[in-house]
């Protein structure tokens, strides 16, 4: 005599034979309450059905008809800030595939055999070499609704394409530290933290021993301010080279309150959001002076396309997928970067605090790393990470700066790609 669960395998074969079941299979709960039995005599008899290869399971997703596809789809992804939430946010895409296995890895020596990419907001790489533009059509469907963010599908973006989907985003802005607290600076209402404010800062946080800044966030600071010579499209072809010198001129007389020494506390710092929670006020980066725009870099995740890619169709869709409401509503719930999502981005200042109103206030005002100004970025921080504490070095940066301008306004008006070529290898590292 046979047991229970064989008898209801027999019968669970029959009906998968017969076409009652053909892409997603009952639930174990369903079935219990169906044959009036136990999870454990259901669990046996799929075991049975499993073995034939009628069915087969998938992580998080449920049971479903037919032999599992062995097919696999790699992410590269660096090793989050929170491992929680980056099985939430796996378990959350993989939902979405039931017969694909999506596969994250986090060592960066097998990013170059991915099929998507995760990157940071500047690419160190040239495109055609590493990855591949996503349709049009993909991307417009995102970056033309109103309910995204349009600021994030501008980077990685050059000429008509784009070779990267924004994951989440965050606009950078300027962390007051705890430390200098106790040193009872006075400090300007946000809007007006100017130079002439940051060197009365800076002035007094070195009689406590302090500094303004490191060396890192002054690099932020100073491009930031570049950029608020140009016109609204944050272009390198429409900053002024007078006004250029002008900022060159001004950050001069802040560079001897920067940081040399990791030990060295700091008024402020430069922060993200993905860097998590900090006490202390944040400011959006200073102004220049007024009448100019006030810019703030973006950071942030995003999936590129990998040359190297063997599913081109069902990467697509995975990088998609992160764009989707569920993902986006697990990067708000755990407050790792803002969701491109509006309404998620909303959201997750329950999630990141009242501070984060800020970052949403940074959001009409992002410099997108357009790739066209992606190789003069690299290399002005290359050259700004290898300044001298009495300033040598500002003089050479600031001569690409202006060159740079000049190299990218000739290719502006002339459009050929001999120019375009030029300007390229004129930027690169």
């Amino acid at each position: 005599m046979t047991g229970k669960y064989q008898q209801i395998a027999a019968v669970l074969e029959r009906e998968i034979r017969e076409g009652v079941h053909t892409v997603r299979f009952p639930s174990e709960a369903g079935l219990a309450k169906r044959f009036a039995t136990t999870g454990m005599t259901v669990r046996k008899a799929l075991e049975v059905l499993a073995a034939k290869r009628l069915i087969y399971k998938v992580p998080y997703v449920g049971t479903f008809v037919g032999q599992k596809q062995e097919r696999e789809l790699r992410i590269y992804w660096p090793i989050p800030h929170n491992s929680g939430f980056f099985q939430e946010l796996g378990r959350c895409v993989q939902s979405r595939f039931p017969s694909l296995r999506i596969q994250f890895e986090h060592d960066s020596a097998l990013a170059p055999e991915c099929d998507l990419i995760c990157s940071k907001a500047t690419f160190a790489g040239t495109y055609t070499d590493s990855v591949m533009p996503y349709p049009a059509e993909l991307v417009e469907r995102f970056r033309s609704a109103p309910d995204y963010f349009q600021e994030p599908f501008e980077t990685h973006r050059i000429g008509r394409h784009t070779y990267a989907l924004p994951v989440l985003f965050s606009p950078m802005v300027l962390n007051l530290n705890s430390e200098a607290a106790v040193w009872n600076i006075q400090f300007p209402e946000p809007p007006s933290l100017d130079y002439e404010s940051l060197s009365a800062i800076g002035a007094e946080a070195r009689k406590h021993g302090g500094a303004l800044w490191d060396l890192r966030t002054a690099g932020f600071v100073l491009l930031c301010q570049l950029f608020s010579c140009g016109n609204d499209s944050g272009r390198l072809a429409s900053l002024s080279p007078d006004a250029v010198r002008d900022v060159f001129s001004r950050f001069r007389k802040l560079w001897r309150f920067c940081a040399f020494h990791d030990e060295t506390p700091c008024v402020f710092s430069a922060r993200v959001r993905q860097s998590g929670n900090s006490p202390g006020m944040l400011f959006l980066f200073p102004l220049p002076w007024c009448g100019l725009r006030r810019y703030s870099l973006m950071s942030g995740d995003f999936l590129l396309l990998s040359n190297g890619c063997r599913q081109v169709r069902e990467a697509m869709d995975a990088a998609a997928a992160f764009l989707s409401p569920e993902v986006q509503k697990v990067i708000a719930s755990w407050g790792m970067g803002l969701p491109v999502l509006k309404y998620a981005a909303v959201d997750s200042l329950a999630a990141g605090g009242e501070s984060d109103a800020v970052y949403l206030q940074a959001c009409g005002h992002l410099l997108t790393n357009n790739a066209s100004e992606q190789t003069m970025r690299l290399r002005f921080f290359a050259q700004f990470g290898a300044l001298q504490p009495d300033g040598a070095g500002l003089d050479e940066l600031e001569r690409y700066v202006l060159s740079a301008i000049g190299f990218a306004r000739s290719a502006a008006d002339v459009r050929s790609p001999n120019i375009q070529k030029r300007l390229m290898a004129f930027l690169d590292l």
